[in-house]
């Protein structure tokens, strides 16, 4: 694969420390939704730094479009967020990737999960599946820390009739699996390499919207091994990159779930292979459904007040498990294992979840 030159045509911030590039690149192949390429910035004397970096919308030409964020002391995102002019060139080399992608053309319903900058490919799926007009039933659930750090807000609070939110009669509930303090400790801005794979199988969701006071969703499921292969970060690491072994598809390991493991707290209670939550069922009167947590300050009006996700909630805003029910789950280490565990908990088939994720590795 062979470093092509890419010229910046336009740049807009999503956030104050998120920056999303429209690049031009001649003899561009194509890509998938959910693929990554590297970036390569060469100083005058010769020292080169390498990045990895999702794309952040379909295939458009030889246009692409990536959204990086800025990471403290970062070499290659302070540059393409702070400085790179309209104009400029990089080299990138790429697509890589082909696991974690929704493919138009053969893609099923899909369960989309975001923790911080992990919305980057993600978005890239439901771009596709808007661009297509694919009418397969979508569900994303984002997780962040307050309004300032949305990605794409023009595109995820648009009117309910292209992105169609769940109720959300459903305060943040308190749950033994909920995602780890340190889940959403600063969008990164290197997502990169083959990921780790889980999977999804078949089970039931049920509930009632209108018995807010007692009615419960009951969701179970088979446990299965995950896995995940290689790493493509190149160059320098001053930055946080590339996926992590842990959780994924076939080759082994087991994912952390206490076997017999039993906890509750307030009316909440969690049993493996069993979630009980008070109040509704999930439901969408479109075929996309949005789910935003905010984990440290929500809009004025939100309804759920801040706090992390929780496994409860990520099950009830997820399709149900279904044999043709894809899992994407895309943030930092810590989130990603928590949301692969909760979906497994909820009786989705580990060889139907595929994750994604980044972490921390050193300067």
């Amino acid at each position: 694969m062979r470093w092509q030159p890419a010229e910046l045509l336009a740049a807009e911030f999503e956030t104050p420390s998120a920056r999303t590039l429209t690049l031009r690149v001649p003899d561009w192949p194509g890509h998938l939704p959910g693929q990554h390429l590297d970036v390569r910035l060469t100083a005058p004397d010769g020292y080169h730094a390498e990045r990895s970096y999702s794309l952040a919308a379909p295939a458009d030409g030889d246009r692409i479009e990536l959204t990086i964020q800025r990471v403290p002391d970062g070499e290659v995102s302070g540059y393409l967020v702070d400085v790179f002019p309209i104009g400029a060139q990089i080299e990138i080399r790429g697509p890589v990737g082909g696991w974690f992608i929704w493919n138009p053309d053969t893609g099923g319903p899909a369960v989309l999960i975001a923790g911080g900058s992990g919305i980057v490919p993600l978005a890239a799926m439901l771009r596709a599946r808007r661009n297509t007009m694919a009418a397969k039933p979508f569900r994303l659930i984002y997780a962040l820390r307050d309004p300032e750090d949305l990605y794409y807000r023009d595109e995820l609070l648009t009117p309910p009739d292209e992105f169609t939110a769940p109720p959300d009669e459903l305060a943040a509930p308190p749950d033994e699996l909920a995602a780890p303090p340190d889940e959403l400790a600063g969008p990164r801005d290197e997502l990169a390499g083959p990921r780790d794979e889980l999977a999804g199988s078949r089970d039931e969701l049920a509930g009632s919207r209108d018995e807010l006071a007692g009615s419960r969703d009951e969701l179970a499921g088979p446990r299965d091994e995950l896995a995940g292969p290689r790493d493509e970060l190149a160059g320098p690491r001053d930055e946080l990159a590339g996926p992590r072994a842990g959780l994924s598809g076939p080759g082994g390991g087991r994912i952390g779930l206490r076997d017999g493991s039993t906890g509750s707290r307030g009316e909440l209670s969690v049993r493996r292979g069993e979630l009980t939550v008070p109040g509704g069922s999930m439901s969408s009167e479109g075929d996309v459904g949005v789910f935003l947590a905010y984990s440290r300050r929500a809009p004025v009006g939100d309804p759920r007040p801040p706090a992390r996700l929780t496994a409860a909630e990520l099950a009830l805003h997820a399709l149900p498990p279904a044999p043709d029910v894809t899992c994407y789950v895309c943030g930092p280490t810590p989130f990603v294992e928590f949301a692969a565990n909760a979906l497994v908990f909820a009786g989705h088939d580990p060889a139907m979840i595929r994750t994604e994720r980044f972490g921390p590795t050193g300067k």
